[in-house]
């Protein structure tokens, strides 16, 4: 019964305040789309992109298709083990840009992007490494963690280290009212994938036909054109943050502290 009255009262108050000062939903709900959209947007191409790597792969058989699909299940742990920084970060990012504490947001972006390239680097150097071991974890199959499998592996970790300083930039572009940026970059990416895939899937225009292993070089060079699109929009709007370099490990025990203590709870959820 106490907490039904607490409930009550919160919920009178709102609307009594609500009813005292008139919220402009217009407004509020402009912005919302300006920033969500976009978003909403990259992540659509993320999925299309991915989608016609299947498609592709489907056309030369099931153990290709098999291949790349035990693959993913080991990069989605990577994406797992890393998403809990990016969540912490752009909660700094978001609080630095309104506080317009710039020295905040580098040094935020210092921690986010390298604790997220440890993990990144740690899963290829896996990949790259010791691609039948990871595999034996998921399959006991041997058709299934064959050759095949293990250069698909190793190509996609070198994908590992570029997909991290995509994912950093555009978590910090986006924090700060950049968010087409990464959309561009999301763009570009998609179209450069399906090219190179279909060139080295099926071996085209003289290039090896590599079959999985293929897609894997597409995603690699995919992953290079995205970076490449977010370096050029950052140059040519100088943009800070990403940059400067030298004020992206001016940290302090503190700061380094309290980021760890919020990222952590995200990071357990995701892993």
């Amino acid at each position: 019964m106490i907490a039904l009255f607490l409930h009550f009262i919160i919920v009178f108050g709102e609307v009594f305040l609500m009813k005292q000062k008139k919220f402009d939903w217009r407004y509020f709900l402009k912005h919302i789309a300006i920033i969500a959209i976009p978003v909403a947007l990259q992540n659509l191409l993320t999925t299309t992109g991915s989608m016609v790597d299947t498609i592709m792969l489907a056309s030369i058989g099931e153990k290709a298709v098999g291949a790349v699909g035990l693959c993913a299940q080991f990069s989605s742990l990577m994406f797992s083990g890393y998403w809990g920084f990016i969540g912490g970060g752009m909660l700094f990012f978001a609080q630095y840009w309104g506080a317009k504490d710039h020295d905040g947001i580098t040094r935020s972006y210092g921690m986010t992007l390298l604790f997220m390239m440890t993990v990144a680097l740690i899963f290829a150097g896996l990949a790259i490494g010791a691609p039948s071991f990871i595999m034996e974890v998921y399959t006991d199959k041997p058709e299934n963690s064959g050759e095949l499998v293990f250069l698909t592996l190793e190509f996609v970790g070198f994908a590992y280290p570029l997909q991290v300083l995509s994912m950093a930039m555009s978590a910090l572009l986006r924090s700060i009212e950049r968010v087409k940026i990464p959309l561009y970059g999301g763009i570009a990416s998609v179209i450069a994938n399906c090219f190179f895939n279909y060139l080295f899937i099926f071996g085209k225009f003289g290039l090896p036909e590599m079959g999985a292993a293929g897609a894997a070089v597409g995603t690699v060079l995919a992953g290079i054109v995205n970076l490449l699109i977010l370096i050029g929009f950052i140059l040519h709007q100088r943009i800070p943050f990403v940059l400067e370099f030298s004020k992206h490990f001016r940290w302090t025990k503190e700061s380094l502290q309290n980021y760890l203590i919020k990222c952590f709870p995200i990071i357990c959820n995701e892993v």
